[in-house]
């Protein structure tokens, strides 16, 4: 199972969460907020204003996502989905 696992992960899209990996993850944004890749503050941007910095918290991924994503997960809750990978 781990070796099959393992030539498995090349194959995906690196924001496809993988069991073991280290992750960064901001817990909520209000809906008009998106994180703003300024690679000197990681703020928040508030619609087209830079907002305060998020409070950035660290966790490991210990099970894989019950549901397809696809990159628009990372932008919020997609249509039709239930949970969310941010």
């Amino acid at each position: 199972m781990l070796m099959e696992t393992l030539r498995e992960w090349p194959k995906l899209p690196s924001y496809v969460p993988r069991v073991g990996e280290l992750v960064l993850f901001v817990r909520s944004l209000a809906p008009d907020e998106s994180l703003g890749w300024d690679k000197d503050t990681w703020r928040v941007l508030a619609g087209r204003e830079w907002a305060d910095k998020p409070r950035w918290e660290a966790g490991v991924i210990t099970q894989m996502p019950t549901e397809a994503i696809t990159d628009d997960d990372l932008k919020g809750v997609s249509i039709g989905k239930e949970h969310n990978v941010v």
